[in-house]
């Protein structure tokens, strides 16, 4: 009886057993596939109807052994979709029989094959030498941290640096999430906000949503990293997300400071109002790039004829009028 025809009238691990003793006597990968998909067939339905756990532990090898069947006939380029399993079919086609056999005597438990693989998988040379290299420098670390002291002492003020910047990113990172979920519920609101206020129901907000969570809460670095990211938080959402309009409108106004307008509540004076701010921006960046060119003329005009513009800018000004390039 053909390997696949076993597969077909396979109901118990005895039986599961002599159908992967036969697998290497199949010389046709399209057999072998059609084999290794009714095993699966017959492991669903062996789990369906509750059947012993050992005969699905088999029937996990069986499907094993098949794949590798496929991969030593030189189908495994095609005989499978996944990156994976064509990546497991090439790995487990290069084991010799002993390798495989011990590979499959560790599946002793009900899983996919993919999983088996990604847990037992027979380890590489190239993967032995990286573990045995850090083993040994592991140890070598271990045996420093003992005898000498000085060693131990840089070492466990890295360890304390690391986890003072550990805290500090946990903070920040808690901040900024507890920060655009009230960004995001002013923005839906039917009202104004300003900056100041939205500082303060932030602050109101994450101290009372992580008092009894975070020992930090009430840390005084906290206000500066509420407004920081307030700050941050306008600026990376201000453009709605397909949409050709800001998300929020901003103009200062004299009595409360600068102040947001959603969208969906903004008039035209209020779009007016954040043009004319949006220009003001404009004239100052355009003032300064104005002032930085005419800079950047008068050093350009010290340099000698020829010169090239990698010359310092400290060794120009050293230079005499009458060392300068004439006009």
């Amino acid at each position: 009886m053909s390997a696949l025809a076993l597969v077909e009238h396979t109901h118990t691990a005895n039986q599961l057993e002599v159908a992967l003793s036969a697998v290497p006597t199949i010389t046709d990968a399209d057999e072998a596939i059609a084999s290794a998909t009714k095993v699966r067939a017959v492991k669903a339905a062996l789990k369906e109807l509750g059947n012993a756990t050992d005969a699905r532990i088999v029937a996990t090898r069986l499907e094993i052994a098949l794949i590798r069947r496929v991969g030593q006939l030189g189908a495994a380029g095609t005989a499978f979709h996944g990156t994976q399993v064509r990546s497991m079919c090439h790995k487990l086609a290069e084991l010799d029989d002993n390798a495989f056999e011990q590979f499959l005597s560790q599946v002793i438990d009900d899983m996919s094959p993919i999983k088996a693989w990604q847990r037992y998988r027979p380890e590489t040379d190239s993967e032995r030498a990286v573990r045995e290299r850090w083993q040994a420098k592991a140890a070598e670390h271990r045996k420093r941290l003992l005898e000498d002291g000085d060693y131990y002492a840089e070492w466990d003020r890295k360890r304390q640096d690391a986890e003072v910047t550990y805290d500090a990113q946990r903070k920040r990172s808690a901040v900024t999430h507890a920060v655009a979920e009230i960004i995001s519920e002013l923005d839906m609101d039917n009202r104004p906000f300003s900056t100041r206020e939205l500082v303060t129901k932030i602050r109101e907000d994450f101290v009372a949503a992580t008092q009894n969570e975070y020992e930090w809460a009430d840390d005084p670095e906290i206000g500066s990293l509420l407004e920081e990211a307030a700050r941050t938080g306008l600026r990376e959402d201000a453009i709605d997300a397909g949409y050709d309009h800001p998300k929020r409108l901003t103009y200062y106004d004299s009595e409360i400071g600068w102040v947001r307008v959603p969208w969906h509540i903004a008039s035209v004076r209020h779009l007016a109002a954040h043009a004319e701010y949006a220009q003001q921006q404009a004239d100052e960046l355009q003032s300064k790039a104005d002032a930085l060119r005419a800079l950047r003329d008068d050093w350009t005009s010290r340099l000698r004829d020829g010169e090239q513009d990698t010359t310092l800018l400290s060794d120009l000004s050293r230079r005499r009028p009458s060392e300068r390039a004439a006009p």
